[in-house]
């Protein structure tokens, strides 16, 4: 998923007031909006797989805005997560295993 946010009319502030403090209420804007972000990507992967919340934001990292850079990043980075932490169970008499909130994954 990408998500590109457009902020119109920064000219127009920054011909105004004092470019610093345009620029450190748009890093506050992105940061916060950064933040939010992670928080609701991280609801929505739990919605659908049967995960922890701490396995799985430590997982979703982020890169903040800063003063020369206007610019924030959420993404997942690591290797694949291992079936132990769905809290994979076994089925008796069976190899389906339940790793999603709704269905089964055949092992």
């Amino acid at each position: 998923m990408y998500v590109n946010v457009q902020v119109k009319g920064v000219e127009e502030l920054l011909k105004k007031f004092d470019a610093k403090k345009i620029g450190k209420g748009i890093q506050a804007a992105l940061n916060r909006s950064v933040k939010s972000g992670k928080t609701e990507a991280s609801e929505m992967i739990r919605q659908i797989f049967a995960i922890k919340k701490s396995d799985l934001d430590r997982k979703i990292e982020i890169k903040i805005a800063s003063g020369s850079n206007l610019s924030a990043i959420i993404f997942v980075s690591g290797k694949p997560i291992n079936l132990l932490y769905f809290n994979a169970r076994q089925i008796t008499g069976s190899r389906s295993i339940k790793a999603k909130r709704k269905g089964r994954i055949s092992a």
